[in-house]
């Protein structure tokens, strides 16, 4: 099955597909890809710059191109989704990983970047957490 276009100036397309983890008798959802994709890349460039003008400032990103991507008016080429992720120090798959933002997503995202240090401590607390007796 070809993957849905993310491109020119048509209204973002809904495509239906099935809950995650449901097999042929799981239920239809219906989700905005495009949508997800745009506010994906805005999060990970806030993240990284905090802001949209400072990560125009400090890469060769064009404002108006990336400002038309943001809107839904343009779509990145593959090569232009090859230097975003250069530039948010990402790999490529992450603008299209679309957390729930729970609090087990969060504490994911946070372990990521946390120093060796803090990753012991969590192991030692959460393997102490897990011996006690329920």
């Amino acid at each position: 099955m070809p993957y849905p276009a993310l491109s020119g100036r048509a209204p973002a397309k809904r495509i239906d597909s099935k809950t995650p983890g449901q097999g042929d008798s799981g239920t239809r959802s219906s989700v905005d890809l495009e949508g997800l994709f745009r506010r994906r890349l805005k999060e990970l460039i806030q993240r990284k710059y905090r802001s949209l003008d400072r990560f125009y400032l400090e890469t060769d990103f064009s404002k108006g191109h990336l400002s038309n991507i943001l809107r839904g008016n343009g779509s990145p080429s593959v090569t232009t989704l090859v230097k975003l992720a250069a530039a948010l120090d990402v790999d490529l798959h992450e603008f299209f990983v679309f957390p729930d933002r729970g609090p087990r997503d969060r504490a994911m995202e946070m372990l990521q970047s946390a120093k060796p240090e803090l990753i012991r401590r969590v192991i030692r607390l959460l393997s102490d957490e897990t011996a006690k007796p329920q």
